[in-house]
């Protein structure tokens, strides 16, 4: 048998000087009632409700009590099991097209809310795999490091605008280059960017930079709204 916290453990004497304190206090009140009356009958009969059997009970059960109180702040444990958990999870990326185009309403609410709301969904189906949050217009930006914390990253995504970037246009290339630079892990098929806008890039490259991307393992998963 081990135990978890011994900490407690000085408190054990506390057993063995309740118990004497009972001991004690029975023989003076004994003692004080006798100089009161020595005889007997006649105590019986001017404290007739008096049970000396139930006051011995009630003070073995406040000890046993205490004992019981001690034993388990030590946290007694019996035995042990070893088990070796595994878990296999993914990297991913979620990059967000923030231009102004995505507050078009042809979507409702709009195209960003929309694509907000899906990634929600998203986010909440994940079992032990990270995520990071990435926003982009004609630069990007990394709103959310990949993370295990869902909470948080929806809490970040509540606050995706237009006004986060104010580098107008939509960079594809910025994106997706700094997804990969993102990613910590070298293992090849655990690194996943899915990419949501809702125009085309004539700025930055989107081409060469899905052929580093590739390059780096990092499947990309286009998604268009609008």
């Amino acid at each position: 048998m081990k135990f978890g916290n011994l900490g407690y453990l000085w408190l054990l004497w506390l057993i063995p000087a309740l118990a004497l304190f009972y001991v004690y206090a029975f023989r003076a009140r004994r003692r004080a009632l006798q100089r009161f009356c020595a005889d007997q009958h006649l105590l019986a009969r001017l404290i007739p409700e008096v049970s000396w059997t139930r006051r011995r009970y009630k003070a073995l059960l406040v000890v046993v009590a205490l004992t019981l109180m001690l034993v388990a702040l030590l946290r007694p444990r019996w035995g042990f099991h070893w088990e070796d958990v595994r878990r296999v999870g993914v990297d991913l990326i979620v990059a967000i097209d923030v231009s102004t185009s995505m507050n078009a309403q042809d979507i409702e609410p709009s195209r960003l809310e929309r694509a907000k709301r899906e990634v929600r969904d998203l986010v909440r189906l994940l079992e032990g795999d990270r995520i990071g949050l990435l926003a982009f217009a004609g630069e990007a930006f990394m709103q959310c490091p990949l993370t295990l914390d869902y909470g948080a990253t929806e809490l970040f995504l509540d606050n995706l605008g237009p006004e986060l970037i104010s580098t107008p246009g939509t960079s594809l290339g910025s994106a997706i280059r700094l997804a990969v630079r993102s990613f910590k892990t070298q293992a090849k098929n655990s690194k996943a960017l899915i990419l949501i806008t809702d125009g085309e890039d004539h700025e930055g490259e989107p081409l060469q930079a899905a052929a580093e991307a590739k390059q780096a393992g990092v499947r990309i998963f286009t998604i268009g709204v609008g």
